[in-house]
Order: C-alpha cells, then sequence, then structure tokens
C-alpha cells in the first residue's frame, strides 16, 4: 500500500552460489597455522608480556641518556643557531 512497487524484471538474476565458511582443505590447513577461536591465533597473547618486561627495562636506559643528552646539547643551542644565522646572513650577501 505504502511502499513503492517493484517492477519484476524478466529472467531474474542467474549466478553462482558460494559457500563463505571453510570446509574441507582450506579449514584444516588454517586449524594447522594456528588459527583457532574465530579466527585469532591466542598464542600470540603469550608475546605481550615479554614485550612489556623489555619495555620497563629499557625505558629507564633511554630517559637516563635522553637526559644527558640533553645536558650537552642545550648550552650548545644558542651557538648553533649564531652559527645558522651568520651562515644565512653570508649565503644571502653573495
Amino acid at each position: 500500500m505504502c511502499g513503492k512497487k517493484r517492477e519484476r524484471v524478466a529472467g531474474g538474476y542467474e549466478g553462482e552460489t558460494t559457500r563463505l565458511s571453510l570446509t574441507g582443505e582450506a579449514s584444516r590447513e588454517r586449524e594447522s597455522a594456528g588459527w583457532h577461536w574465530g579466527g585469532f591465533p591466542w598464542w600470540t597473547l603469550w608475546l605481550i608480556w615479554p614485550a612489556i618486561m623489555v619495555v620497563k627495562w629499557i625505558a629507564p636506559l633511554i630517559a637516563a641518556s635522553y637526559t644527558e643528552l640533553m645536558a650537552i646539547t642545550v648550552p650548545l643551542l644558542p651557538v648553533v643557531l649564531i652559527m645558522v644565522g651568520l651562515a644565512l646572513i653570508v649565503r644571502r650577501e653573495r
């Protein structure tokens, strides 16, 4: 009553139906590769804990080296900026 009336096309659609679920050889290959329980390799979760431990071990080393690097370079920053400014002035005059 209220909706649009659709006209039927003569002949209709003729195509091939493809099953989306894996069966037979394809599913066995996927299971042997370690993909279970909905397609996620659950064993990779065990790799998170060693990664966290490595980050916890390396983070203080990186922070300390960054602090030391800044202690050396920050006092030299005005000198470097003056040198760059002079180089630009000399380049412009040529």
